[in-house]
């Protein structure tokens, strides 16, 4: 699903117009984006949880070279769907 269908099936579904969806659409992820800048988790219930996780430094090997490298410390999003989310993907 694209950011056009989404706004309009929000548009259909609700009596906003897709200028307003759109900038409720932009609001939400923003707000989410600062909380998980912050170190923070985004919870929603029934669908589940985006947080930070932070990776150590380490070395790895280049699998054509055979050189070693420094992999630098970062931070990466992740997700854990709700068992809630998961039974419906499953359901059949």
């Amino acid at each position: 699903m694209t950011r056009q269908e989404l706004l309009k099936k929000l548009s259909a579904s609700t009596e906003l117009n897709k200028k307003n969806c759109n900038a409720v659409i932009t609001a939400v992820f923003e707000e989410i984006e600062k909380t998980l800048e912050k170190g923070g988790k985004y919870t929603q219930p029934g669908f589940g949880v985006f947080e930070t996780t932070m990776y150590k430094e380490r070395t790895v090997r280049n699998p054509f070279t055979k050189q070693q490298v420094l992999y630098p410390k970062k931070r990466k999003i992740r997700f854990k769907p709700s068992k809630v989310f998961k039974d419906k993907l499953n359901e059949k």
